[in-house]
């Protein structure tokens, strides 16, 4: 998927995907290119029950416990773990320490994420847009061809 990258740092960069090729003139209109701009959406209705079915919520309560005890002193020791391992983890407290260490990222936001993705219900949906803003000091708006 083409993507529209604005910013130049990785902490306040915006990623747009594209579907299809974007050429930009210096006026920040599109040329000759029949897209759309769209942005990804979580269905908020189906993300809380697909939560809901796990321990995600025991589980972020508990991360914000041990975190606030052991973070200076946290290891990373675990191998990199796919959604699957997570969902697993997620589903054994005798697991949730081993989670929390994955390189892979144990946090509540990465667990979470892994929930959505391994799920097949459908947590995500695309929003299509005529517009997107580039830079929000300047009101930069790429547009789409009409």
């Amino acid at each position: 998927m083409t993507q529209l990258h604005v910013g130049n740092s990785w902490s306040t960069r915006k990623i747009y995907p594209i579907a299809g090729t974007a050429r930009i003139a210096p006026d920040h209109e599109t040329i000759d290119t029949p897209m759309v701009w769209e942005k990804r959406r979580v269905d908020r209705k189906v993300a809380k029950a697909v939560l809901a079915q796990t321990n995600y919520a025991e589980y972020r309560e508990w991360w914000q416990l041990m975190t606030a005890m052991t973070e200076p002193t946290l290891k990373f020791r675990s191998a990199w773990w796919d959604y699957r391992d997570k969902v697993e983890a997620l589903a054994d407290r005798d697991r949730w320490h081993d989670l929390m260490c994955t390189w892979s990222g144990g946090s509540p936001d990465q667990v979470r994420q892994a929930i959505y993705s391994y799920t097949s219900e459908p947590v995500y949906y695309h929003e299509h847009f005529d517009y997107v803003i580039g830079h929000n000091a300047t009101k930069t708006c790429y547009a789409v061809s009409k």
